[in-house]
């Protein structure tokens, strides 16, 4: 994927709404025009943010939203491992970073959330949203990064079982990053040569991940979705087989 620990932000000029958006790991309230504004940047945290205490920080959020902005972190553990070589402590980082606390969340968040409202035409509208950031790789599997993966997995697993399990008050989707920033381990030719490796040719920049949040904000009847927003790095089919290789 590559947009590992990743800042959101909302710019303290940008209206606030009643709706109400939560995205892993923490809660925003925003409306659509406010995603001109989000931005991302790959400046690491200053405390272990992959501990699941989200419930606390949660707390703390609608004063934060009073005062004018918001920001929230994503940050995921990515870490190398393999069937052969994951361990318990590898398995427990991944697993309580990037499912249980998503999990923990989006039970807090669910709390909070008002009722849905009904439109014009009588139907009901979801007043919470929740999006999960996935990885384009639950479509498109490998052994590599394995309990990442199986974590991964899981919350794809959770955005769906949660959106039935919370309508018709919340709306729960998820986007899957392909590469999008370059990551600590990468070199620039690395980085270069992923992005231009996928079916587009190009990788995916962060406008490309907010526009996929403004989708998401602007489409009610939208709920389970996966967007992969990747340059259709998922979709690789020119593999050993196809090409004759093997």
């Amino acid at each position: 994927g590559g947009l590992w620990n990743e800042w959101f932000g909302i710019d303290s000029r940008s209206p606030i709404s009643s709706s109400m958006v939560c995205i892993f790991p923490l809660a925003i309230s925003c409306s659509s025009s406010a995603i001109s504004s989000l931005t991302l940047s790959s400046t690491p945290p200053t405390s272990d943010q992959s501990k699941p205490r989200v419930a606390a920080r949660f707390c703390s959020l609608k004063a934060r939203l009073r005062a004018g902005s918001a920001r929230g972190i994503s940050s995921n553990i990515f870490e190398h491992d393999t069937l052969e070589t994951a361990t318990r402590s590898s398995w427990d980082r991944h697993i309580e970073s990037n499912l249980r606390a998503p999990f923990v969340l989006t039970q807090e968040f669910a709390k909070q959330v008002p009722q849905a409202q009904e439109d014009a035409a009588g139907e009901p509208i979801a007043s919470g949203l929740v999006i999960n950031m996935l990885d384009q790789r639950v479509r498109k599997l490998t052994p590599d990064f394995a309990s990442y993966t199986v974590a991964k997995m899981g919350l794809w697993a959770l955005t769906q079982t949660a959106a039935r399990g919370l309508a018709p008050h919340v709306r729960v989707n998820a986007i899957g990053p392909g590469p999008t920033m370059q990551g600590v381990r990468q070199s620039d030719q690395h980085f270069t040569r992923q992005r231009a490796a996928t079916v587009l040719g190009r990788g995916s920049n962060p406008s490309d991940i907010t526009a996929a949040l403004g989708y998401f904000l602007n489409a009610p009847a939208v709920s389970g979705q996966l967007l992969c927003v990747d340059g259709g790095q998922h979709l690789a089919w020119q593999t050993p087989d196809v090409l004759g290789l093997d």
